[in-house]
């Protein structure tokens, strides 16, 4: 049992060739290309016969029309550019073209375009590997306007997020992941991404992602803000405040102080020993020379010796010898911690 859907939901006329969905109560095996009939019920009548653009179109199947003139009448290869734009953002996967037919939004294997376009595996390949016009990114192949939209959408989110965000110097690459990878493959952003930061067209340092024409924009009261959270972490060493009461000593909000902290770790300025305590990178730097004279004596070093030598309680002390370790600057053993080789 089937209902049909016509083009422009009017009736077709005997000898007439029209546009349809075919919606089956039942899964129907069919591949693009192959023909079918369609037969009245009771009694057995034959009502029209047809052939198979797709399997599962979308709702909006009517703007789809013209890439099925071209897998059902085209040339082999408007077959096989038509069955890769249908696929759309998500692409045609690789290792599936000869296995199943159009997949539409959920993307296609690309060794299913013979099921997709109904062109022989071999000439798929062929055809797929010679054109200029698609691409293979990891195991899936785009079509020129898939990949222009993807660009356009990085573009787009930067420039929101540098607009709505400007002390950020930067936007994170997993926010970009996750808002662009919404309508698009997540292989193909992470490709585009990579392509852009070659041209130049972004830039991406570590975890962060940005336009190469934005630079951190902080208001005058911002700056002045700056300024003095400067000053305190110059005066308090290797014992600063905690961030909230470094944010009412400073007199500016948490979300505030949290981006002036971040700008001054990303500008080299200051080092984060932990998510809550930050020092002055000279004072880190202090820091380390100290530590690595004390665990360099020739036996490890115990954190009584490392206290004595910082004049530093444990709320500080351990944090920062945890710290050193991650940096290779110390290593812990039982007995205590000794000097990394250099």
């Amino acid at each position: 049992m089937a209902r049909v859907l016509t083009e422009r939901r009017e009736t077709v006329a005997r000898g007439t060739v029209a546009w349809a969905l075919v919606d089956c109560e039942t899964p129907v095996v069919a591949r693009t290309r192959d023909r079918f009939i369609l037969r009245f019920y009771s009694p057995v009548v034959t009502i029209a016969g047809g052939q198979v653009a797709e399997r599962d179109p979308p709702r909006g199947w009517r703007r789809r029309l013209e890439s099925w003139r071209a897998l059902l009448d085209g040339s082999p290869s408007g077959a096989i550019h038509a069955a890769v734009a249908l696929a759309g953002p998500t692409g045609l996967a690789a290792e599936n073209v000869p296995a199943v037919a159009l997949a539409g939004p959920t993307g296609l294997a690309a060794e299913n375009v013979p099921l997709a376009s109904g062109v022989p595996a071999a000439l798929a390949k062929k055809t797929l590997e010679s054109s200029a016009r698609l691409r293979r990114v990891r195991e899936r192949w785009f079509d020129g306007d898939s990949l222009d939209q993807v660009v356009a959408a990085v573009r787009t989110h930067l420039k929101e997020a540098h607009r709505s965000r400007p002390r950020a110097s930067a936007e994170s690459l997993e926010s970009v992941r996750q808002t662009v990878g919404k309508r698009f493959s997540s292989e193909l952003v992470d490709a585009v991404v990579t392509e852009l930061a070659e041209r130049g067209v972004v830039v991406v340092s570590g975890p962060g992602i940005r336009l190469p024409d934005h630079a951190p924009v902080l208001r005058p009261a911002e700056q002045d803000a700056l300024e003095s959270l400067r000053s305190v972490l110059e005066s308090a060493r290797l014992e600063p405040p905690p961030p909230a009461e470094l944010a009412a000593r400073v007199g500016v909000e948490r979300d505030l102080l949290n981006d002036l902290l971040r700008l001054l770790v990303e500008q080299r300025e200051i080092v984060a020993i932990t998510p809550e305590i930050y020092v002055t990178r000279d004072a880190e730097s202090e820091a380390r020379r100290i530590v690595r004279t004390v665990a360099g004596h020739g036996s490890p070093a115990s954190p009584a010796e490392f206290r004595a030598a910082l004049t530093l309680t444990r709320k500080y002390l351990i944090p920062l010898l945890e710290h050193m370790d991650r940096n290779g600057v110390t290593r812990r053993t039982p007995q205590g911690r000794v000097a990394e080789d250099r």
